[in-house]
């Protein structure tokens, strides 16, 4: 609720002249991913299951006008060459 705040706090865990990297995630920039998400969960299928039997199928099969495929910033063309942890977060 307080992204300054939350901030501050991290920095205070920091080594002298440490680093941190911060994703943030905006609804807008993850459009298609929470509804894929979703998908699995519906499914009850075990992740690694899904991952393994069923996550490249599904991505084959979505269709142009889908939104997770319209994301240009969460959609990537080479998914069947990619290791099953990052077809899912």
């Amino acid at each position: 609720k307080d992204p300054l705040a939350g901030l501050k706090r991290l920095r205070t865990v920091l080594r002298p002249n440490g680093g941190m990297f911060v994703w943030l995630y905006g609804q807008l920039g993850r459009t298609g991913i929470y509804e894929y998400q979703a998908l699995f969960r519906l499914t009850g299928i075990p992740r690694s299951q899904f991952l393994k039997d069923y996550a490249r199928p599904l991505l084959k099969a979505l269709p142009e006008t889908n939104w997770l495929r319209k994301n240009k910033l969460a959609w990537r063309n080479d998914f069947q060459s990619l290791p099953d942890s990052e077809l899912s977060d």
